[in-house]
């Protein structure tokens, strides 16, 4: 049996995504690759494909990607399809692949899992819809389970509850994976789940089964995957893609010296909490060549109680400062992002944010510092989007676009992030994004540190 895993672009055929391998795609490859020996695996990442350009311009949009997507699937020949729908983004397009699958191949199999399916499955189980299986959270060993079976197509898609990975025995497969060349920019998954439980984040809900809790390579296995890769692609660059790098104090400080020996002058990416990390790992990141990105969201209390990032706002704030300091004192450049209109968001609470910030880097000549904002967006499986009626009748919170990502638009991102926070921001003109530019003109001197002195690519 022929089976193909697609990662579709995120919005269309010529997006132009980050360019870093999508880790979870490679898991599941290797995976199925180890223990399915009887089936044929391709993968079809659409934004690292180099898909062959048309001889013409005259083709866009959908057709442009349909007449694409065609020739792909006669090249592969797939009897099954495995979608990723990773995020709401990816929604639209999941639909248009499988629906021209379906089209091309009646009697082929179509299967789904990502975000989205795991916290909308009725997105995907409408009589009419192109999908036959559908995989709630952890995708590999049920996949592997499943695609050992006698699959057929179905009337109304089936439900296939995700099963946990045991982090220990997983195999990764260089060697086969089709879109590794040397100098790649990899991304890697040490840990699943976050043990936290931020109101407007997904991942502490995405592991839905029993047993699915935020679990980590042991050190040893994390040193040796690394060297391993090291070995095999010496790649420019390393993302940590979990949704919280290095939680445990003992495990991210042997990893950070391991680093330190093994992979001297590789580029790092990872974030993490503000308030997980202290002096003593900063002077572990200091001989790396590691961009750290810090999740600070709220430095306002009743913004650190909405959003539940600390039920303790005066020790979050002390914790953060602290490291931010010290992290400037040490000539380390960081990023800090913030999450603004979050339900419940005030005049109050927004311009006491700006002036947090604004007090945080006065006080300094230099500053290492660069604070991103972020707009609050509404994705289902976040506690946030859970509780909307809550913050409809407590704020007067107004979520106008539910159902966003059914959406066809140019900006579906405006239609997830069009939230009004409270009826006290009910007609106000806020763009924290241009705002917090004039921000960084008056707190950073040196512009180039807006772009990082280790610049993936550079």
């Amino acid at each position: 049996m022929k089976f193909l895993l697609i990662q579709p672009p995120l919005s269309d055929a010529g997006y132009n995504e980050f360019n870093f391998s999508p880790g979870h795609l490679f898991t599941l490859f290797s995976y199925l690759k180890h223990n399915n020996p009887g089936l044929q695996v391709d993968v079809l990442d659409w934004p690292r494909a180099h898909v062959e350009e048309p001889e013409t311009t005259a083709e866009r949009g959908d057709l442009l990607f349909s007449n694409r997507l065609k020739k792909q699937l006669k090249k592969y020949a797939p009897d099954v399809i495995g979608i990723s729908c990773y995020t709401s983004m990816h929604y639209i397009i999941t639909q248009l692949v499988a629906l021209i699958y379906k089209e091309e191949n009646p009697d082929g199999i179509v299967i789904v899992g990502g975000f989205h399916p795991t916290f909308v499955p009725d997105d995907f189980t409408a009589p009419a819809a192109p999908y036959d299986y559908i995989i709630q959270g952890e995708g590999e060993v049920a996949l592997s389970r499943l695609l050992k079976q006698p699959l057929r197509p179905r009337q109304r898609a089936k439900v296939v509850p995700g099963i946990p990975l045991d982090l220990e025995t997983e195999v990764l497969m260089w060697d086969d994976y089709p879109y590794f060349d040397k100098g790649a920019k990899v991304t890697l998954f040490f840990s699943r789940g976050c043990p936290f439980e931020c109101n407007f984040c997904v991942e502490p809900n995405r592991l839905r089964n029993p047993g699915a809790r935020y679990r980590v390579y042991s050190s040893t296995k994390a040193r040796r995957t690394i060297e391993t890769l090291i070995k095999r692609l010496t790649p420019e660059g390393i993302f940590f893609g979990e949704a919280a790098f290095g939680l445990n104090p003992q495990w991210r400080r042997q990893f950070l010296k391991d680093l330190a020996e093994v992979a001297p002058g590789i580029l790092f990416w990872g974030e993490t909490r503000v308030d997980t990390f202290s002096k003593e790992d900063v002077d572990l990141l200091k001989p790396l060549r590691f961009r750290l990105d810090l999740g600070l969201d709220a430095i306002v209390p009743d913004n650190i109680l909405r959003q539940n990032k600390s039920r303790n706002p005066e020790e979050y704030i002390r914790r953060f400062t602290a490291l931010d300091d010290y992290m400037n004192e040490q000539e380390l450049p960081h990023s800090i992002f913030i999450l603004h209109n979050f339900p419940g968001e005030t005049p109050r609470t927004y311009a006491q944010t700006k002036q947090r910030l604004l007090d945080i880097a006065g006080k300094r000549s230099y500053n290492y510092s660069c604070f991103g904002p972020q707009p609050y967006c509404l994705y289902p499986g976040s506690s946030a989007y859970r509780d909307m009626k809550h913050y409809e009748e407590k704020y007067g919170s107004r979520f106008p676009n539910d159902g966003w990502w059914r959406e066809i638009s140019d900006d579906r991102n405006a239609l997830a992030r069009a939230i009004v926070a409270g009826k006290e921001m009910e007609g106000k003109d806020i763009d924290f994004l241009a705002e917090a530019k004039q921000l960084m003109d008056k707190i950073i001197p040196d512009k180039k540190l807006l772009h990082w002195p280790f610049r993936w690519g550079s």
